[in-house]
């Protein structure tokens, strides 16, 4: 396909896992959508000493220094080395977009509407 809808952290995976520089992200100057990936415990837990422990792990920098390279996605804490080489050159938004949940089946059909649109020229 001549364009995907994905991360804009996709190129660097194309660049580090298949040694291909030949994709881009777009920039978007109305913003981009961000995925949010959370971790929590339950109020109910019974084992919440553990429960803490494994957080306070996902923020560590050895849980944070893996997820560029597994998820493909900017880690919460920037780990102490830093981000791996081929994230360097990703394109930076500059502004961040949050669609409330209630939006999201209207926006959805808007969206594909849109895109379908768009192709079939």
């Amino acid at each position: 396909a001549d364009m995907v809808l994905s991360y804009t952290t996709s190129p660097a995976y194309h660049l580090i896992a298949e040694e291909d520089d030949s994709k881009t992200a777009a920039l978007f100057d109305e913003g981009h959508y961000m995925q949010i990936e959370v971790a929590g415990k339950l109020a109910g837990s019974d084992q919440p000493e553990l429960a803490d422990q494994f957080l306070q792990y996902l923020v560590s920098d050895a849980a944070q220094s893996v997820l560029p390279t597994t998820n493909w996605m900017y880690p919460a804490v920037t780990p102490e080395g830093g981000l791996p080489e081929g994230f360097d050159g990703m394109i930076q938004p500059g502004k961040a977009l949050l669609v409330p949940n209630g939006e999201v089946p209207a926006l959805r059909e808007e969206a594909l509407n849109e895109w379908l649109t768009a192709l079939s020229r």
